[in-house]
Parts: structure tokens; sequence; C-alpha cells
């Protein structure tokens, strides 16, 4: 698909039309890279082809007429900016190789062309009076903006914006307004120029009053007007024009007005149609020419008559005056009421054939002046070939004309000259493109070759200078290049020969020297950062063996001095290390197994220690059940302890006796050593704490505490007590202080407490 500037077109052409010497295609179209959304028009306008002059370009003619037509729109483009609100927007334009385009807004409900082929003639005042009104305001805001108005008014070029609704409420846009005034009137100056660019805009503004006019007509009557010989003038009233009610009348009679061929502007223009206001007052009484329409067939036979003579006589006072215009318009008048009058026929085809000769005649001297000021601009613009062809043009015509023949002839003499500067310039550009090129393509020998030919032309050219002392530089710098690619190669050789061999210290030296040169060489920053990890690896696995055989060797170590827990500690670091290793899973097991044996063993000697002591405790202060119950607790962990068999058997003796005793009143009781002032629970209370100064060492034993061999009672190494039962311990002593002070017992016995507490806690 086409693309024109940044819009792409959308499928094939919406329209294509034959018109005005010009074919015109319009596509749908939307923003480059836009697959969706808003949709534009793009109009191309393409002129015919005509035969150039010999030595002009071949799309000299179509470009010329492509920019006119970009220069009306612009001018639209203009006057939208400045508040035409019935003009379209002009989004972008420009020339492409189908011809000029530009890019305005989609109109998916078309033109009123279509909608009057579509739905037929309207049927009320109000949507003529909208039309009219928009039309008519169009031509106004480029009148306004420009000098002139459309001069291509037509219902195919009224367009209805926005949404489906009746068409008095459909706002419309007047688009394609005939373009700039013709290239000829911007070769005239001043006063030359005024009064024909003051006839275009006449014209202009005539051709477009008219237009409305059939506008109108095919607004009501329903039908597309392609012509003047689609009507007859003047329009006589009919059903249709009573569709529209009382507005009826006076819409046909401006119809009327506006198809005059006589219509004078002073009388009827575009600001006098300004307001609804000025239609309604035209059409009741500013029309004079409307009273034709108003009387009878016999009066205006004898009207046509009048005016038929009229014609007659102007035409042939035209013809002798020699305003052959004039004649033929007053005869083409007169033709059309007596088509088939002899005199005017002649008179009309006589004035046709002079002003055919004075035209060629004119047009030869259009041409004469024509080529004469091209080949004068061309030529003090430098371009020589197009003078001299503009030149020879002119003398075609007039062959003696000096001006032309001077021109000619110092055209081709500073050709000569410039073709041989030319040749020059061609030699100097030819060195300078080969210079690049060879420069471009590292040739340094042949550029600075091909710069020396450039510069023995013009010597002073900053940039052939330049390349020979770049080119120069850069010779010296390849030499040094190359030695420093040279080393690069070496180091990196060297760098991988060391990687492989296992050599990081020496690859990581290589590498860096490589990466001094090019420091950016992947292969070369992969090496080293390879070669740092694997030397950074190989470090943190040689610490990890040093650690895991410290805490082997310590491990072993711990648990050959009977010191269970540093080892189980020691051998857990190590198995952090090497899990799997069998040795010191081996070393944690057999000190976790000896660990608890030795927990186990000190807890059964501590508790036979408390029965014993309790034992004896109870035995001396003369409760004997007591006594032989603690001596059963001893006795079941130490069957064969003597002392305890003893204490047992002496206790149980003293209660059988002492039960005797009082069934005989009179008996004494039996004496014995042991002290009976005590009550029994300070005796219980004593023997606990006395037990715990023993085995904390704040207190020796007693003599008479033996043990199961019959030796002193000694403390327990505080290594076999487990650290966990420190805080049961204290407990227990708060329990003796607590009892102590039940009893009162506590101010002789504070000071042994605390004591025996700041061991326990500094254990």
């Amino acid at each position: 698909m086409p693309t024109f500037g940044d819009y792409e077109t959308v499928g094939e052409p919406v329209a294509t039309r034959d018109e005005r010497g010009h074919v015109s295609t319009v596509w749908q179209a939307r923003k480059s890279g836009a697959s969706g959304g808003r949709l534009y028009a793009i109009k191309c306008y393409a002129p015919h082809r005509r035969k150039p002059k010999e030595g002009q370009p071949e799309d000299a003619l179509d470009e010329g007429r492509g920019l006119e037509f970009l220069e009306g729109i612009k001018q639209l483009k203009k006057a939208h900016s400045e508040g035409g609100r019935f003009l379209p927007p002009i989004h972008a334009f420009g020339i492409a190789d189908t011809g000029a385009w530009y890019a305005t807004d989609f109109y998916p409900r078309n033109t009123l062309k279509a909608w009057i082929g579509r739905r037929g003639g309207v049927d009320s005042a109000a949507a003529v009076r909208h039309v009219v009104y928009s039309v008519v305001s169009g031509c106004l805001a480029l009148k306004r903006s420009r000098g002139y108005s459309h001069g291509n008014l037509k219902s195919g070029n009224v367009f209805l914006v926005g949404k489906p609704r009746p068409l008095r409420h459909t706002p419309l846009h007047l688009a394609d307004p005939y373009p700039a005034a013709p290239s000829q009137l911007s070769r005239l100056e001043g006063d030359d120029r005024h009064k024909p660019g003051e006839l275009h805009d006449k014209v202009i503004e005539a051709h477009d009053l008219r237009a409305l006019g059939e506008l109108i007509l095919e607004l009501v009557e329903g039908r597309l007007i392609q012509s003047g010989d689609d009507y007859d003038y003047p329009i006589v009233p009919s059903l249709t024009w009573g569709r529209l009610g009382k507005d009826g009348t006076r819409w046909r009679l401006l119809c009327n007005r506006l198809l005059d061929p006589e219509l004078s502007l002073d009388e009827v223009n575009l600001e006098s149609l300004a307001g609804l206001g000025g239609f309604c007052l035209l059409a009741v009484g500013g029309f004079y020419g409307t009273k034709l329409i108003l009387k009878g067939s016999a009066e205006r036979k004898t009207e046509r008559e009048r005016q038929f003579g009229v014609a007659t006589n102007a035409g042939w006072a035209a013809y002798r005056a020699g305003n052959l215009t004039s004649a033929i318009a007053e005869a083409d008048k007169a033709l059309t009421i007596h088509g088939d009058d002899a005199g005017i026929r002649k008179l009309r085809a006589d004035a046709l054939a002079r002003q055919t000769a004075a035209a060629q005649q004119a047009e030869r001297e259009r041409q004469f002046g024509e080529a004469t000021n091209t080949a004068w601009a061309a030529y003090h613009v430098g371009n020589l070939a197009i003078a001299i062809v503009e030149a020879d043009e002119a003398l075609a015509i007039h062959g003696d004309d000096a001006g032309m023949k001077k021109l000619k002839e110092d055209a081709l003499a500073q050709q000569t000259a410039a073709a041989q500067q030319a040749e020059r310039e061609r030699q100097f550009g030819v060195a300078t493109n080969r210079a690049w090129v060879a420069y471009r393509a590292g040739n340094l020998t042949n550029a600075i070759a091909e710069a020396d030919k450039a510069l023995a032309i013009h010597g002073d050219d900053a940039g052939m200078k330049k390349l020979k002392a770049d080119a120069l530089a850069q010779q010296t710098a390849a030499a040094q290049q190359a030695e420093r690619e040279r080393q690069f190669g070496v180091a990196t050789n060297r760098a991988w020969a060391a990687y492989r061999a296992g050599n990081l210290t020496n690859a990581i030296a290589e590498a860096d020297k490589a990466l001094a040169i090019h420091g950016d060489d992947a292969a070369m920053k992969k090496l080293k950062a390879d070669a740092l990890a694997q030397q950074t690896a190989a470090a943190q696995q040689a610490e990890q063996e040093r650690q895991f055989g410290v805490a082997t060797n310590a491990g072993w170590a711990a648990y050959r001095a009977g010191n269970l827990t540093n080892a189980i500690a020691e051998a857990d670091k190590a198995l952090a290390i090497h899990g799997d290793d069998a040795g010191m899973k081996k070393l944690k097991a057999d000190a976790l197994a000896q660990q608890t044996a030795v927990a186990q063993q000190a807890e059964r000697e501590r508790q036979f220690g408390v029965a014993t002591n309790a034992g004896w405790a109870a035995y001396r202060a003369g409760n004997l059940t007591n006594a032989i119950a603690e001596a059963d607790k001893a006795l079941a962990i130490h069957g064969d302890d003597a002392g305890m068999k003893k204490v047992k058997a002496d206790a149980a003796a003293r209660l059988a006796l002492a039960k005797g005793n009082e069934q005989q009143p009179g008996t004494p009781p039996p004496t014995n050593n042991v002290p009976s002032g005590k009550r029994p629970d300070l005796a219980k209370l004593d023997t606990t704490l006395e037990t715990y100064e023993v085995l904390f060492r704040l207190k020796p034993p007693e003599p008479n505490i033996v043990d199961k061999n019959g030796t002193q009672l000694k403390p327990l190494p505080l290594t076999l007590i487990p650290l966990d039962q420190k805080d049961e311990i204290l407990k227990t002593l708060k329990g003796l202080e607590s009892g102590y002070q039940a009893g009162g017992w506590l101010p002789e016995r504070e000071q042994r407490l605390q004591n025996l507490r700041g061991k326990i806690r500094n254990w």
C-alpha cells in the first residue's frame, strides 16, 4: 500500500476521478505504526502530462501544477486555522511519486452529492437554509483569508460530518477549493498584476454564486446537475418547490437570481448572502431580474425578443470595436434565444476566428515573453543550459532580438568555461571520493596519494588536508597498534596455558597484561574471573581442611582426657565440615554414650550418699523408723553396703527393745551415743544441708559416714555433677531455707546457706 508522509493507506482507493485535467485518488489511511484507531483520508492530485518544451524537464509542468494544488491546500489550512469551522482540517501535505497530496479527516457519510443521489431532494426549507448558510460561510472564510472565494464549488466537494442525523442538523465541510491564482499572475508585478488579479477574484466569486444556485436546484429537485444543459432557465414553479411551503417561492427566486447570466456582484455577492436574514430580503424584493418569472407567457416572449435585439446590437458593436470576447458573449446570448439566426452565427464564427488568430499571436508573444523571462532567470542563477534553450525558443519567434542573441553568446562562453572548471571539479571530486573510500577501507597509502591529487587542484581544501594528516597519523599508529596486538596475543596464549596447567597465579598475571591492552576482551575477563574464583575456592577449601584437622585433634585429645563435653563440641565442628567422617561420628557417639552413663551413675551415687547420710542422721537422732527407711533406699542402690546393713540391723533391734520397754513400766530406756535434743524435722534439714556441703567441698565428711566398702565417704568430683542440675539444687536450698525459717532455726545456719549458694552459682 502507498505511504504518504506519516500515513499508511488502508486497502484499495476509495474513489478515483478524472476531472479538470487531472486525476484525483482518495485513500483511507492511518498513522504509520497504528494498527487500529482513527481513520484519515488522503487525496492525491496527479495532473495529466503535457509535452514539455525542449530542454525542459519532463516533470516540470506536472510539478508546477502540483505546487499550485498544494498552494491551494496551504490556503485552505490557513483559512481553517483562522476559524473557518465550515472547512476541513488539513493534517499534512506534500509531493510524492504519485503526485501532490494532503491528509484530512475521513468522512464516512461521504458528500452531499452522494446524499442527493441516495436520498433525493430535501423536504424542508430548513435543510436548504442550513446547506446554503454552511457553504456561503465556508466560501467567505476562504475569501477573507486568501482574498478570493472557493472557485470549485459543487455538491461533490461538500462533506457530511459526524454521525448520521437529519441534514438540517449535520455539520458540513467545504473541501478542495480552486488552487492558487494561475502561475502567470505570479510573474506580473504592480499594476500589471492588480487588474488581472482583481478580475480573477471576481470570476471565482461569480462562478461560486452560480454553483450555489445549481446546488439549491439539486437539493430541491433531488437530481444532480452536471452542466447548464441539465436545466432550463429561468426555473419555473413546480410541485418540488411547493414541498418547501411558503418559503418555496423565495428559494426559487433566489435560485434564479444566482443562475442569472447577467448577475452583477455589485447587487449579489457572498457578503450579501452571509446571513439567513439576507436570504429572505433578497427573496422578497431584492431580485430585480426575477420580475421576468412573474409575467405571463406572452410578455415573456416579447421580453425575449427584446433581449435578442439588445444582444444582437451589442454583439455587432463589440465586433466592430474589436472586442471579440464581448462580441462572442453577446452572440451566445442571442443564439440562446434564436439559435438558427445566420447573421449572429456568422458574427460568432468570424469573431472566434479572429480571436483564435489573436490568441495564437498573443500566445506567441506570451511564449516569447515567457522564454525571455525564463532565459534571463536561468542566466542569473547560473543555469546556462536552460538559459540557452529558452533563448533559442525566443529567437525562434523573434530571430533578430538583440538581447536574446547576446544572452545566448554570453551563456555559451560561460558554459565553455564552466565545462573546464567542471572537469577540474570532477577530477577533484573523484580524487576526494577515492581518498575517502581508501581511508575508510584502511588503505592509507592510497588515501594519501588521492589526497595529494585533490590538493593539487584545491590546495587549501581543509577536508583533504585533514584526511592526509589523519592517514599519516594512522599509519604511525597502526605500527604501534600492531605491536600492542602482538603483545596481547602473547599474553593471551600464556594465560590460557597457565590456566590449563592449573597455575592460577600466572594465569591471572597474564590476563591482567592482556586486559591492560584490551580491557573489554570477554575471553580474558572470563579467564581471570574463573582463575580468581578457583583460587578463592582452593583457599577456602584449604582453610576448611585446616579447621577440620584442628577440630579432629582437639576432639580426640578431649576424649582421651575424659572431657566428654569438649570432645562432643569439637566433633560437631569437624562434622560440620565433613559430615560423613566415620572417625568423628564414632567419637561423638562414644562420648555421648559415656556422658550419659556417667551422669546416670553420678545420680545413683548421689542418691546413695543422700540416703546414707539421712540414715545415719536419723539413727543418731533416734528416729529409728526413718533410719531404717533411708537404709533401705541406700541398700536398694548398693545392697552389699556393710555400713547400711549394720545401721538397719541396729535400728531394728533398738526399735524392738523400745517397744518391749513400753510394755514393762519402770524399765529405763536404753542409752546410746546419739544426741536426742534435736527435733526430727530439724535433723532431716541438717542432714540434707551437710550432704550438699560435703559434695561441694565446704565441709569435710564425718568419720563415721562410710561407703559400702567401709571407707570414709568423700565428695564426688564436681565434673560428675551434671550442669543441668544446678537449678534443681538451688530449688532444694530454697526449700531448706524455708524449712529453717518455719522452725526458727535460720539465723544460726544462714551463713552456711549463703556460702553453699555462692559455691553452686560459681560452679
